[in-house]
């Protein structure tokens, strides 16, 4: 192991979070140097803190108790993958559904660019449901839903229910606002 190599704190810290902008040596020498173990933990510790995702619960706790802290209200979400039209035979029939069952099922799913929410729509030629997801596994609470296009404007409390709607809805994207 040479001595001559001079490692500073910000050498730690790029080790941790930028290792290709330290030279070979000097990441060898850290790689190999036990005196370095403490300080490369601390700062991996933060980057592992840096690096999770804070539940929209727990963001919504911190926004109540420090009004400083502002957490995002607005999400837009819009068509991934393709609908498909199934026609009734191949619909999923629970035992409890009527014999009288819709002749077509049209299916779309909207995220929003993070991934953070899921709208599955599903409709018939007389109703349309959205069910709402959050990829936190959490449940979603006091907001609004806006569907593109016309402005409609959804109020819920919470996702348990799917929204249910008349008709079968044509919809380019989803806008989901939380209510303060």
């Amino acid at each position: 192991m040479r001595k001559d190599i001079e490692i500073t704190e910000q050498d730690i810290f790029k080790f941790v979070f930028f290792k290709e902008e330290l030279s070979d040596d000097k990441v060898a020498y850290i790689e190999n140097n036990p005196d370095f173990e403490e300080q490369i933990k601390y700062y991996e510790s933060i980057k592992d803190g840096i690096d999770k995702e804070i539940s929209s619960s727990f963001k919504s706790m911190i926004a109540s108790k420090i009004s400083a802290y502002k957490i995002e209200k607005v999400f837009f979400l819009y068509p991934r993958k393709y609908e498909k039209e199934k026609s009734n035979n191949e619909a999923l029939i629970y035992a409890a559904k009527t014999a009288n069952v819709p002749s077509k099922i049209n299916t779309a799913t909207f995220t929003d660019e993070d991934g953070k929410f899921l709208i599955r729509k599903v409709s018939t030629e007389t109703s349309t449901k959205l069910y709402v997801f959050s990829t936190e596994e959490e449940q979603v609470q006091s907001f609004t839903i806006k569907i593109e296009p016309g402005e409609h404007e959804f109020s819920m409390s919470d996702n348990s229910q799917p929204l249910e709607l008349p008709g079968n809805i044509t919809i380019e994207s989803i806008e989901i606002e939380f209510i303060s």
